[in-house]
């Protein structure tokens, strides 16, 4: 009985891991085509664009490859903290329906 509890709980945290790791990449992605957007489509210097700076910030901040050196110098964001972030950046990009 208690095996079969661990192995359910061990279950649970392998889901929050994978979707955790969903959402990052979501928001990647929403990230990097809001560069491209900026910087692209509408021929903005990423140096002279606010916007594009702090995609470039949020963006490093999430890279995964980053991500584990922040892990060991900072502390992994918390699952509330990522939310937050997302909720944040579509609120400023004007994003909806990213789940």
């Amino acid at each position: 009985m208690k095996i079969e509890k661990l192995q359910h709980d061990i279950d649970l945290i392998e889901t929050k891991e994978i979707q955790r790791d969903k959402d990052r990449s979501l928001l990647l992605q929403a990230v990097d085509d809001k560069i491209y957007q900026q910087t692209v489509l509408e021929k903005k210097s990423i140096s002279y664009s606010r916007k594009a700076q702090m995609l470039l910030t949020i963006r490093r901040i999430l890279s995964p490859s980053l991500f584990r050196f922040d892990q060991l110098q900072l502390g992994a964001p918390s699952d509330r903290v990522i939310r937050q972030w997302k909720t944040n950046f579509m609120e400023e990009m004007g994003i909806r329906n990213l789940p």
